[in-house]
């Protein structure tokens, strides 16, 4: 059986709370470059992306999947995790 105590308790609210501000402060910059890959590159431009998309758009989703040269480096990849885990695992 576990005792609450009030200390135990105000230590428990201190760390959520800090826990939480540390979650915000690491994934807020992923959230603001994810909005601005969905925006238009005049509303990026001009700045007005803050927090949510502006001119919502795929077309920068749209380039990089048509592009031959980002199919070359995905396959680079695919090619030394397939190649480079098993043989770092058997040394």
């Amino acid at each position: 059986m576990e005792y609450k105590t009030f200390g135990r308790k105000i230590f428990l609210c201190i760390n959520i709370i800090f826990i939480s501000l540390l979650t915000i402060i690491c994934i807020l910059p992923v959230w603001t470059i994810f909005c601005y890959s969905l925006s238009s590159s005049v509303a990026v431009g001009s700045g007005q992306v803050t927090f949510w998309p502006v001119d919502f758009t795929l077309a920068p989703y749209r380039f990089v999947m048509t592009n031959e040269r980002f199919w070359r480096a995905f396959g680079v990849t695919c090619y030394r995790i397939l190649l480079g885990v098993p043989v770092t695992m058997l040394m």
